[in-house]
């Protein structure tokens, strides 16, 4: 048995592999699609803007033209990127745009955008520049020095060139990352104001550092909140951490940064040496979207901002019980209902099952379920489930969200109820065909003739074969019931992953329906693998090394 699951495990590997690439090229195609719009709109706000004074400096950039662009990772070559960008590469090309007068007011408003990390790049081409291009980057440098401190000094200078050429010679040294290292180091142990005042100076050249720090989860609350109010200062994006915060809103506060750096990440950095190298690969979409998928970090909704992988460890658990207990349930129900029909074909009883079948087949689960909601919503109709008031048919998320696990479990009586009714209608059809088949072999008749009862031949000798089509149906059905257990949710106020998925189709979250494809993928995957360890256990034929002739 080990060796078989092992050996599915492994042959899993290649499967995973192509649906991640497959489910990759289609939601790369609709988000193509769907972004056509976003630059349309990109492309009208730029020229409306082309000759508007810079804006106020913000390295938040969340209502910028590209911001869903970077969101999906869309900025990115799909397999292979020969050509990277950087911080040094981004500059370069703003060199390039303030040459341009068409181009020059964007320019300047990226090169303030990206704030004090353009310094070691943009104040040594200075004296390269055409006389215009010049102008519009001491412009751009006149903004940041707002940022860092020194426009006072810069006022008082009767070159700005020159004094930025000065600057650069007295101060270039302390742009390096070994020196924004130690700064950050003093900071978070001895809470040394000069370290800050540094740090506030060296602006956005300390974020990669700074991100890296603030990714440890040893860091006491002070240290990190400290560190998390230089990063807002730096940013312009007003999340804190708050006073006395609790582990929980530690972690939603991180992930939301983590988040934004992962976006933006390239603006600000400099790739050199074996990143560069390695960065042809990784610096794609699809590694992005294989990255997310390994560690199931999706990001933040778009819709609230909260990070999507805390909603699935709260909504996933939830949608998890309703499809897992609908499962049981058809199961439960079906195999003895498809044993009692085949053991009397024909009869009254027979006849009448299937027709019963037949009608909760092809009963959708959400109409019996609307249903439910319409002849059940008195209490008194409810009573036997539990001593709650059932006000959770009108659907109300708090109702469920105050409930108890025991409590929890009874009131999710009617929904799986609802949920199961077409997997019950199959698993039966399926189970009374597979028992009618297996009471022809020939083990059977021989077990008959040996004078054992019909209890015995059906429980001992047939009953097992006969499970084996149920048992595959398992992976095939696993996905149909995480669908329909959406629309469940949200007609019971459940809340699951449902509500979450209806609430990001109507605002468009596209980062949340990413995570909803790719855990259902995920779910499917595994009951495929319990499936194949069922099977083996039912019909031990399939084990390596057993023969393929069975004895009964």
């Amino acid at each position: 048995m080990l060796r078989f699951l092992l050996r599915r495990i492994v042959t899993l590997i290649p499967t995973v592999f192509g649906i991640a690439l497959f489910t990759f090229i289609l939601i790369n195609l609709a988000l193509d699609r769907s972004s056509a719009h976003t630059d349309t709109h990109a492309h009208a706000l730029d020229a409306s803007q082309a000759f508007a004074p810079p804006p106020a400096f913000a390295v938040n950039d969340d209502e910028s033209p590209d911001a869903y662009q970077r969101a999906l990772a869309l900025h990115l070559p799909l397999f292979l990127n020969p050509a990277i960008e950087d911080i040094q590469t981004h500059t370069a090309r703003s060199l390039i745009q303030l040459q341009q007068p068409d181009t020059r007011r964007r320019a300047i408003r990226d090169l303030i955008h990206r704030g004090a990390a353009v310094i070691p790049y943009l104040v040594p081409e200075l004296p390269h520049l055409p006389p215009d291009a010049r102008d519009a980057a001491l412009e751009a440098l006149e903004a940041i020095a707002q940022r860092i401190g020194n426009h006072e000094e810069l006022a008082l200078a009767e070159d700005p060139a020159a004094y930025w050429a000065r600057y650069h010679s007295v101060y270039g040294s302390d742009y390096a990352s070994a020196r924004v290292t130690r700064l950050i180091r003093r900071l978070v142990r001895h809470r040394d104001t000069l370290a800050l005042h540094e740090l506030r100076r060296l602006d956005t050249f300390i974020l990669p550092e700074l991100m890296s720090t603030l990714a440890d989860d040893k860091l006491d609350l002070d240290a990190r909140a400290q560190l998390v109010g230089l990063l807002c200062d730096i940013s312009g994006r007003n999340d804190p951490l708050p006073p006395g915060a609790t582990a929980e809103q530690i972690r939603e506060n991180q992930l939301r940064w983590q988040e934004w750096w992962h976006q933006r990440y390239d603006l600000y950095t400099a790739f050199t040496g074996l990143r560069r190298l390695t960065g042809t690969v990784t610096e794609t979409r699809f590694f992005h979207w294989m990255r997310r998928v390994l560690t199931l970090d999706f990001g933040v909704s778009a819709k609230d901002g909260r990070p999507i992988r805390l909603i699935l460890a709260k909504r996933l658990p939830i949608t998890l019980w309703l499809s897992g207990l609908a499962m049981l349930l058809a199961y439960l129900v079906a195999i003895p209902t498809g044993i009692i029909t085949a053991m009397k074909p024909g009869t009254r009883l027979d006849r009448a099952l299937s027709w019963f079948f037949a009608v909760g087949y092809a009963v959708p689960s959400f109409w019996l379920a609307m249903l439910v909601l319409r002849f059940l919503v008195h209490p008194s109709s409810l009573s036997w489930l539990s001593n709650h008031d059932p006000s959770y048919l009108a659907g109300s998320t708090h109702y469920w969200e105050e409930l108890h696990f025991g409590a929890f479990l009874r009131q999710l009586i009617v929904p799986v109820l609802c949920l199961s009714s077409v997997s019950v209608a199959m698993f039966s059809r399926f189970q009374r065909a597979s028992m009618l088949r297996i009471a022809q072999a020939d083990f059977v008749r021989t077990a008959r003739a040996k004078g054992l009862s019909e209890t015995q031949v059906i429980f001992r000798h047939a009953l097992r074969s006969g499970l084996v089509p149920l048992v595959t149906l398992m992976a095939v059905q696993m996905p149909f019931l995480i669908s329909g257990a959406l629309v469940i949710e949200w007609m019971f106020g459940i809340p699951g992953m449902g509500l979450e998925t209806l609430d990001a189709i109507r605002s468009a979250d596209y980062t949340w329906l990413i995570a909803v494809v790719t855990v259902t993928a995920i779910i499917t995957i595994v009951a495929s693998i319990l499936a194949d360890i069922l099977y083996a256990l039912v019909d031990p034929r399939i084990l390596p090394g057993r023969s393929t002739a069975r004895s009964h």
